[in-house]
């Protein structure tokens, strides 16, 4: 398993509710669509900044995701909120505990 921490700000003059409408179009007109992730949290930090985490079955899968938001209008709307969006961290997952 593979897992993608995407953080970001939001753009001036963009609310908590239209990052939470963004998102949820995104999710369901983006992700629910691709094979391969497991699970998607959108989180926030005490500081105001937020990050995108996607839980990606392995690797490949997540290499397929990434091809496909290079052509998708719900990726682009999105990341059109954001402001730095462009640093991302990618983790292989090497342990579980549950």
């Amino acid at each position: 398993m593979h897992i993608a921490f995407a953080p970001f700000r939001l753009r001036e003059g963009i609310t908590g509710q239209a990052l939470l409408a963004a998102s949820d179009a995104f999710e369901r007109d983006f992700v629910r669509r691709q094979e391969g992730i497991v699970r998607r949290f959108l989180v926030k930090d005490a500081r105001g900044g937020f990050a995108d985490v996607v839980f990606f079955s392995d690797e490949e899968a997540m290499s397929r995701v990434v091809e496909a938001e290079q052509n998708s209008e719900a990726c682009f709307a999105f990341s059109s909120i954001m402001d730095g969006h462009d640093s991302h961290s990618v983790f292989e997952v090497i342990k579980t505990y549950e």
